[in-house]
């Protein structure tokens, strides 16, 4: 049995994941994660230590590792497909419906460009102008597989047959991409395009385009490398035998490297066309090697989305700083993983891992669903204010150095370890943890106790003090939620090796999801 799951199934799995962004009871958030370092080879972990998997152990070291979670919004998902800029000399391949055309759009990195659509800038020109909007064209004809060099500019809504260029390309417009919505979407490695299939008029082009899209059209007639024509056939008339209406064409014929067919209606309501004849004095004549080439359901323009592969999903989230208006995450350290997490649960206690974890009620025998988390952003450190620090000859400064981030400390009293995020040795005096996954948990009266390299390089015991006044717990019950993502981000070629947050910089995270 050969079964076969469609691009149409692909297309469905995407808007229902993209439309899921907007059911506020099963929120969405990006995370960052992992700050320890991968060890000696931190620089270069080989394919093994950073290729995920669907291990049951990996997955709690996961929710073990995260750091920071910021909410996702419905108006931080869209559709995208991949970017490809028009460029003279290219050969594209033009539209057809008898093809993968998916199979068009997946090449990778430095491959040739063969897709059957592209982008280009306003009136044709990349000017660099602050206002330049970005136009979307489908090749619906290259004549016969020759380069494009004339860049399409006309930007017309209709749905009659768009004009042929002087290079004897065919172009449909489709839609365009404001400024705006180009500088959100096109994406860190520069590689998307913004896509969507309007439901109400918003006043573009792509609506317009839409309304007017003629299902069943025939825009092209493949195989004319193998006609015969000759230039006594220049200026016949051209039929369809099938099932819809409208067509018209004619040849034309300038020279044997010359000749094409001009469509003058495309037609309606074409799903089968039996044989394409060319009048030979009054009797239309069919041609074997010469075939129609049908419309999308719907037509040229009527859902950009499926026409275009537009089969993946982008979510974009930004960290702002240390997000102090939505609550405060870290900053002053590094993560190596990025992912997604899918309702997870806040805790319902200030210490402790006490929460509201999902679970059947014993009296009503009935499931009872955990709090799920639904504030902006979460942040899973705890904050000890601290008085003293031992040795004495070890200082706040050596405390809050780089030396100091990372390292695991013990809290005498509880047993409880977590590893130092960062340090703030101003008056607040606060030393920020990600506590291991334990039972075990820190509170504000132990003393803790870690291995810190000094500002000579020398490893020193260091105790720390509690105030016992101040502890900031954090806010997601660990284990909990759903990780649907995840990124293991690759070493930069110089140190620092992986991004480390700021306060005063925002971390762009822009994750594309093929369906």
């Amino acid at each position: 049995m050969s079964v076969l799951l469609t691009k149409k199934f692909s297309h469905l799995n995407a808007k229902l994941f993209k439309d899921s962004f907007a059911d506020t009871s099963e929120n969405k958030y990006v995370f960052l994660a992992k700050i320890d370092s991968y060890g000696d080879d931190d620089d270069n972990p080989d394919t093994a230590t950073i290729t995920p998997t669907n291990k049951r152990s990996e997955e709690i070291t996961l929710h073990n590792e995260i750091l920071a979670l910021k909410k996702i919004l419905p108006a931080d998902v869209t559709f995208v497909t991949r970017y490809h800029e028009w460029t003279s000399g290219t050969v594209y391949n033009q539209y057809s419906d008898s093809v993968d055309l998916s199979t068009y759009t997946n090449q990778q990195e430095g491959d040739a460009d063969n897709s059957y659509f592209v982008v280009t800038g306003s009136d044709g020109n990349e000017t660099g102008d602050a206002n330049e909007v970005k136009y979307v064209y489908k090749c619906l004809d290259n004549n016969t597989e020759s380069a494009s060099t004339v860049q399409p500019i006309t930007h017309s809504t209709a749905g009659t047959q768009p004009d042929r260029e002087t290079d004897g390309y065919v172009w449909k417009y489709m839609y365009s991409i404001s400024q705006e919505d180009w500088d959100k979407w096109y994406g860190t490695d520069n590689r998307w395009v913004p896509i969507e299939t309007l439901t109400t008029d918003d006043s573009t082009d792509q609506w317009t385009i839409q309304k007017t899209a003629i299902d069943g059209s025939v825009n092209h007639i493949s195989g004319i490398n193998a006609n015969t024509l000759t230039t006594s056939d220049d200026g016949r008339a051209v039929t369809l035998t099938g099932d819809g209406t409208g067509f018209t064409a004619t040849v034309v014929y300038n020279s044997p490297t010359d000749r094409h067919f001009n469509i003058t209606n495309a037609g309606s309501g074409y799903t089968n066309v039996t044989a394409v004849n060319v009048t030979i004095g009054d009797t239309p004549t069919a041609d074997v090697n010469l075939s129609a080439v049908l419309s999308p359901r719907g037509g040229h323009g009527w859902d950009a989305v499926t026409e275009l592969s537009g089969h993946y999903i982008m979510i974009l989230v930004s960290f702002v700083n240390d997000e102090q208006a939505n609550g405060y995450i870290y900053v002053d350290n590094d993560y190596r993983k990025i992912g997604i997490i899918s309702v997870p649960n806040v805790k319902t206690t200030s210490l402790g891992v006490v929460g509201s974890s999902d679970t059947i009620d014993a009296n009503t025998n009935a499931l009872v669903l955990g709090e799920r988390a639904d504030a902006m952003v979460k942040d899973q450190r705890i904050a000890l204010k601290y008085s003293d620090i031992y040795p004495t000859s070890f200082t706040e400064t050596e405390l809050a150095a780089d030396n100091a981030k990372d390292v695991t400390v013990t809290q005498s009293g509880t047993n409880a370890t977590g590893k130092i995020v960062h340090v703030i040795n101003s008056t607040s005096k606060l030393i920020y943890i990600i506590p291991d996954y334990s039972t075990t948990v820190f509170n504000h009266t132990g003393d803790l106790t870690a291995t810190i390299l000094d500002a000579t390089e020398t490893a020193q015991s260091v105790t720390i003090s509690l105030d016992e006044t101040t502890l900031v717990d954090y806010d997601i019950i660990r284990d909990t939620g759903n990780i649907i993502y995840i990124d293991n981000l690759d070493a930069l070629e110089s140190s620092p090796f992986y991004p480390v947050r700021a306060s005063n910089q925002t971390d762009k995270i822009d994750l594309v999801i093929e369906f």
